[in-house]
């Protein structure tokens, strides 16, 4: 047996940004997975839902593009098929009347291919998220009681207060 490759990287499950673990064989599947310790002082390791989140990865997902055929079947094909595709059903469409909409559910890295897409290749700067209109009412508060509809304080300053009222939230099963 060969030992394990490692590859670090940021849970995606919520906003806490643990870091993580991850041991692959030879194939690049993911083996196990642990916390990558930070703060030693505190202990803080991440939580359950994180170590066995990679058991969701599934080995034998879609890798290729695939495009359906005239008996209705699908059939494996290339990008560059799937992009002159693309280009014919967009192109009987202006940019204003195409919109994307990505979701509060996927890591930045996605949402930020997501935008570049509609930026890009169908020239539209009609993108929005979920996540806007889910902390709408929340940014309209701010606006009105702050002057501000973005956080007024540093993370850091959550260390030193005395104390923090949470409403609308759950910690401990939200950012465990």
């Amino acid at each position: 047996m060969s030992k394990l490759r490692t590859a670090d990287s940021t849970c995606i499950l919520c906003g806490c940004g643990c870091r993580l673990r991850y041991f692959l064989d030879d194939e690049g599947n993911i083996t196990r997975c642990k916390p990558i310790i930070i703060d030693r002082e505190r202990g803080y390791e991440g939580c359950f839902k994180g170590f066995i989140a990679w058991k969701g990865v599934e080995t034998n997902r879609i890798d290729r593009p695939y495009v359906r055929g005239e008996d209705g079947e699908l059939k494996e094909s290339t990008w560059k098929e799937v992009y002159e595709i693309l280009n014919s059903v967009f192109r009987d469409y202006k940019e204003e009347n195409i919109a994307y909409v990505a979701s509060g559910e996927v890591t930045n890295e996605n949402n930020y291919i997501i935008q570049k897409f509609a930026r890009v290749i169908s020239f539209t700067n009609n993108i929005d998220t979920c996540a806007r209109l889910c902390h709408a009412s929340t940014l309209d508060a701010m606006m009105k009681t702050l002057g501000i509809s973005v956080m007024p304080n540093k993370i850091d300053d959550v260390l030193s207060a005395d104390c923090i009222l949470v409403f609308g939230s759950n910690p401990y099963t939200n950012y465990p």
